[in-house]
Parts: C-alpha cells; sequence; structure tokens
C-alpha cells in the first residue's frame, strides 16, 4: 500500500518530534555506564526503582506524566536492568547528583522512589535540599532501619542469606519475589496476571545477568534520626498489604516530616505503582501540581 505524500511528511514530523523529546543512553559515572531513559518536556521528575527491578517499573507513569508536561528522568541501579557496573564503589546520592546536574538544566527536581529507590531520595534530599522541589516515597525504607528487630523479617533474611551463601540464584529470585511482591498478607494470584509476569521477569533478568554484583552504597548518615531536618513537601503512599516493616517505616515519614502528607491504597503490596497505576498516577499528579 502506498501512502500519500502528506502522510509520509506528517509520519516524518511525529518522528523527529518523539526524537525531540525522549531519550535513551548511558550515563558514565567513573567506571559505570549507568542506563537510562528520559521522556517529556517541563518540570524534571526522577523516578527511583526499587531493588530487584529496573527503570522499566515506571512504564505505567511516564505518559500521564509527560502528558501533565513533566519530563521524566529514569534509571536502573548499579546491578540492576542494562547498566554496567564497574569496579569502583559508587554511592546512591552521587548517582542521582549526576543525573540532576546533567539532565534537570538548573530546575529543582521532584524525586518518587520505590522501596530501595525512597531510602535514596530521603538520602539525597537531606543531603542537596536545596535541588529538591518535591520528595514521593513509594513503600519506602530508611537509612538507619534495623530490619531484624521484628524476629518474623529476621527470620525471612537468614533464609535469604543462606541462599545467598549457597550460590543459589534461583531460590535467592523465589525468596525474593515471594518476600516482596506477593508479601505476607495475600496470595499472588491477587496480583494481576501482566503486572507480576513483569515483575517476575524484571527479578529474573537482574539474577542473570547482575549474580554477585551489588548496588549503590548508601552515605554514613542515619536519615532514621534527621526526618524532621526534611522541609521540603513530602507525600508518603503505602499498600495496604505491605510488609509490617514497610508501613511502620512510612508512618515513620509521616510523623517527622512536617506537613508530610500519606496515601494508603487498599488490596496492594509493595510495588503498588504496577499494581494500580491509573490511581496512583491520579495520586501523584495531583501532589506534583499543587
Amino acid at each position: 500500500m502506498k501512502l500519500s505524500i502528506n502522510v509520509i511528511l506528517l509520519l516524518i514530523v511525529i518522528s523527529c518530534t518523539q526524537k525531540e523529546i525522549t531519550e535513551e543512553g548511558y550515563l558514565q559515572i567513573e567506571d559505570s555506564k549507568v542506563h537510562y531513559k528520559v521522556s517529556g518536556t517541563g518540570s524534571p521528575v526522577l523516578l527511583l526503582h526499587g531493588g530487584d527491578l529496573n527503570l522499566s517499573a515506571w512504564d505505567r507513569q511516564i505518559s500521564d506524566l509527560n502528558q501533565q508536561n513533566f519530563k521524566t528522568i529514569r534509571y536502573s541501579e548499579l546491578g540492576h536492568g542494562k547498566t554496567q557496573k564497574g569496579k569502583v564503589d559508587l554511592k546512591g546520592t552521587e548517582i542521582i547528583n549526576h543525573f540532576v546536574n546533567e539532565k534537570c538544566n538548573g530546575q529543582k527536581v521532584t524525586i518518587i522512589g520505590l522501596s530501595w529507590g525512597g531510602v535514596l531520595a530521603t538520602d539525597y534530599a537531606l543531603k542537596y535540599p536545596d535541588k529538591v522541589d518535591k520528595i514521593i516515597l513509594v513503600s519506602p525504607g530508611i537509612n538507619g532501619w534495623d530490619w531484624f528487630a521484628n524476629p518474623k523479617t529476621r527470620k525471612k533474611y537468614e533464609i535469604l542469606q543462606k541462599a545467598y551463601q549457597e550460590n543459589d540464584s534461583l531460590k535467592v529470585g523465589e525468596l525474593s519475589y515471594k518476600y516482596w511482591i506477593v508479601g505476607p498478607k495475600r496470595e499472588e494470584s491477587e496480583i494481576d496476571l501482566k503486572t507480576r509476569t513483569k515483575l517476575k521477569e524484571m527479578i529474573s533478568y537482574n539474577i542473570n545477568n547482575h549474580w554477585g554484583e551489588s548496588r549503590s552504597s548508601l552515605d554514613s548518615i542515619n536519615s532514621i534520626d534527621r526526618l524532621n531536618e526534611i522541609e521540603i513537601p513530602t507525600l508518603i503512599i503505602s499498600g495496604d498489604k505491605d510488609s509490617d516493616d514497610i508501613l511502620e517505616i512510612s508512618n515513620l515519614y509521616k510523623s517527622n516530616i512536617k506537613n508530610a502528607k500519606r496515601v494508603i491504597l487498599k488490596d496492594v503490596g509493595h510495588s503498588l505503582n504496577m499494581e494500580k497505576p491509573k490511581e496512583f498516577n491520579k495520586i501523584i499528579v495531583q501532589f506534583l501540581k499543587e
């Protein structure tokens, strides 16, 4: 079928426009090459994924954010996705700062962090408050939390640690999925098939391609004792089916950050942005536009 000259010109215009607002590549930091994607134009929003996932964990947020005039920047952590980890140790806040300096055109950034990404978002906000406009913490952890204070949590991670020590990558993947994606308060069947399939694929990819690689390191600060220093507008989003530890951490953020807001979504677990993207997107867009 032949295309008319008008249709061909339209396709060329669309293609050129997409190239102008979409960027994918690798950011060289020391000897690591960090895989990233940038989409849209407008106020910058940096999205940090959780452990065992990669930048595609945010696929269902990008279009809605771009349509609301937000430029989205996301990358895969060291030891995750297509990122190529070097030998030089990198701090998570250092990686964030490279992206803020190089991709935000001098504008303040909003950081959305899921789980491990929430840990890094908080540390960065404490370290560089003048560079951050808002933070959205999704099922967040926190630097300084004692994960082994709860006997049930300690038992789970003893089992996970044993699998690591035995070099049983298959078991590690299964346990990570069971502990973090499904969680302790529901059955796997309660998660949408498409969503859980994508989550399994991300975990499997990381296990197969980055076994033995560590993620970025944390700054030597105890963020848990400094939350009252944060004056940046903060939103905490939790799923009611998440683990008790994560829900306790979310309460800690809400209680100690001035004027922080918290939303609890029903019938979702740790990766709630993927489980209920429409509801999640509506919440974050409203907060970003306040």
